[in-house]
């Protein structure tokens, strides 16, 4: 199934809200949103699987802040297996920027099997920009086993810069296995720069 060629003043080629569902074999490409979350993607509150699928190619306007041009998902627990992400880009903007690809953010459980997140691209400007291909924040438990994440590329200007690959703040589990992070450009012009691949935030 696919999901293609949108224009969106909210949120993007799929809205999901505290649900449940099993997604397989789905297309999500050329979405665009003039919101400042999920051109792809938005979820909120759901346990959703996402499987042999691909976000590709979709894009957030300009605005003051913009987080996971793909993929988006606030609390919930998401998992995600054999799924392409690439291709999906931030407008310029002035404030925040995080995870160009998958933005994560209060999830109870993240789950990502066999994924690969590339080629997603953040405009220029804005104050801090975290994580170019994939952010993850405030989750309790991150489960990762083979994640590949290359050649996605923060834009240039920013006040810090962090996570070229990605940004990774867990509060209780973080584990990760077979994971590749390569390639993957954070720009010139900011005032501080931390971790080119990989910017971790993890529990003693």
């Amino acid at each position: 199934m696919v999901c293609t060629v949108g224009f969106f003043f909210l949120w993007g080629g799929m809205h999901m809200y505290k649900c449940s569902p099993k997604i397989t074999e789905f297309s999500i490409t050329e979405n665009y949103s003039t919101e400042s979350v999920g051109a792809g993607i938005v979820a909120t509150d759901s346990n959703f699987s996402l499987s042999n699928s691909s976000v590709t190619f979709n894009a957030l306007g300009s605005n003051t802040s913009l987080s996971g041009a793909g993929v988006y998902v606030g609390y919930g627990s998401p998992v995600f297996n054999n799924v392409d992400i690439s291709g999906n880009s931030f407008g310029d903007n002035t404030s925040w920027n995080q995870g160009a690809g998958i933005c994560l953010k209060g999830c109870t459980t993240v789950i990502i099997n066999n994924v690969l997140v590339h080629h997603n691209e953040m405009g220029n400007g804005g104050t801090f920009k975290q994580g170019g291909g994939i952010y993850i924040d405030d989750c309790d438990t991150v489960l990762i086993n083979s994640l590949f994440i290359f050649n996605n590329y923060m834009g240039n200007g920013g006040s810090s810069v962090q996570g070229g690959g990605m940004y990774l703040v867990a509060n209780s589990i973080a584990q990760l296995n077979n994971v590749s992070v390569h390639e993957n450009i954070m720009g010139v012009g900011a005032n501080f720069f931390y971790g080119g691949g990989i910017s971790l935030l993890l529990p003693n």
